[in-house]
This record gives C-alpha cells, structure tokens and sequence, in this order.
C-alpha cells in the first residue's frame, strides 16, 4: 500500500521541498523512475496509455514524456518526465488528486514494483541555451549520472564550465547536451548529462574526440589538469541509454 501511495503521488502531489538557489525560471523536471514487476511491462504499458486517456477527457495540460531504459543497472524501467515547470505549477495538479489516485490504482497499481521521484534543475550555465520543451525529445537520449562528493561541487562545474568554453571554441561537433543538477529526490550533490541521439548510428563519436578537442584548445597539460579537477570532485557515476516512447508519452491537447 505504501509503494502505490507514492507511486500516487509521481502524476498527481506537488512536493512541498526549497528549490536550489539561483534556479531559473521554467527550469524545473520532475522524474519519475518506474520498475514494474517481472513479467508486467505489457500490462503497465496498456495500463498507462488507458490512464493517458483520463488525463485527456480531464483536459490535463501537462506533458508527461516517457522513455524505456535499454541499458545500465535500470534496465528496462520506465522514465516519465514533464519539463519547463517553477514549483508553483504543480499546485495544479492537486485539483485532480483524489480521481487521479483511484484512476492510477485501478490502471497500473497492480504492475509496479518500486517508484523513485526526483526534482531536477537545468543548468543553462553549463548547458548553453536552454532546450525547446514544446518539441519532441530525440529517438534516444544518452544519460550519464553523477555522484559527486561533498564539497566537490565547485571543482566539476568549473571543469564543465571550461570544456563548454573549449567546444563554443573549437565548435566542436558534439550533440547538443544538457546538464541538470539534482534539487530534491535523490542520493546528492548529484549533477546529470543528457544528450539526443535520433538512431543508434548517431551514437558514434566524431572524428576528433572530446578529449583531443581539449588537447587542442588548452593543450596536453591544460586538458589533462581540467580532467583531474573534475574526477577529483566525484564519487561515481552511471550511464545509460533511454529510448523514447510516443507511443506511452502524453501531449496535452493544446500543443
């Protein structure tokens, strides 16, 4: 009972956390990680497109993307994410708490295993321009997680801070990437990197490497010094690939 209580709460509560200072406006994620139970993935896929289609003739404004884990330690769970939100609007989604609860449990409570939440602010400081909500997310996003230690937090940003220098440099073929930093939900100081792909052969690197662009815009010494600057604020990180599913997101009627 306790699992489908927050398992509830990831379409319906508004968390009543601080946001992190200088956080921009429109720039809040929320994320939800679902691992169903063994054997269920149909039946939690059929049970969300049926929810789906509540939040339709409830005229529900958000848009819920979700993607499936193809690889890493989450494998074949399930991400649902609504971007370009402030804290205040998920108030609205209170309105519809008590329907929408007896609606999830009745569509999907029954299939679901576990449930993580999490609050994510976008980093335009190390990011660049802030990305395009109201467009589709790529084929596949490539997520790198990391764990940093306490008080490391200043040396891995300045060291991002100095490689997204060199790339606006060089201009550097790399995707586009964009970089959160966690606010609430999570083991933290955690900071995460997504970047789109639109098939697997996008996924191959260009010609000149990352680190050989470094190499060449602060030299051997400089870009191996920013290497050890960033390494030396972290504690672990997790990669993974996210493949995104049109076909379980939902897209408010209005967009």
């Amino acid at each position: 009972m306790k699992k489908l209580v927050v398992f509830l709460s990831f379409l319906v509560l508004a968390v009543a956390v601080p946001a992190v200072a200088q956080m921009q406006p429109k720039s809040l994620t929320r994320m939800v990680i679902i691992k169903v139970k063994a054997g269920m993935g149909p039946q939690f896929e059929e049970g969300l497109k049926k929810f789906h289609q509540w939040e339709k003739q409830q005229n529900v404004a958000f848009t819920f993307h979700v993607w499936s884990i193809v690889s890493g330690p989450r494998t074949l769970q399930y991400a649902i994410g609504t971007s370009g939100h402030d804290w205040k609007d998920f108030d609205a989604l209170t309105k519809i708490g008590p329907a929408a609860q007896e609606q999830i449990q009745a569509d999907m409570g029954a299939y679901v295993e576990s449930v993580e939440i999490s609050f994510w602010a976008y980093r335009e400081d190390l990011s660049g321009h802030p990305p395009n909500t109201s467009e589709p997310p790529s084929a596949f996003a490539e997520v790198t997680t990391y764990f940093l230690k306490p008080g490391g937090g200043m040396a891995v940003t300045d060291a991002i801070k100095a490689a997204l220098a060199a790339i606006q440099k060089s201009h550097w073929p790399g995707k586009p990437s964009g970089w959160f930093s966690l606010v609430n939900g999570g083991d933290g100081p955690t900071l995460a990197i997504a970047t789109g792909h639109e098939n697997w052969a996008d996924f191959q690197p260009p010609e000149t490497s990352f680190v050989e662009m470094l190499t060449e815009v602060y030299g051997q010494d400089g870009a191996e010094a920013l290497g050890k600057k960033f390494f030396s604020g972290l504690r672990s990180w997790r990669s993974e690939i996210w493949r995104y599913r049109p076909d379980l997101s939902y897209i408010p009627a209005s967009q």
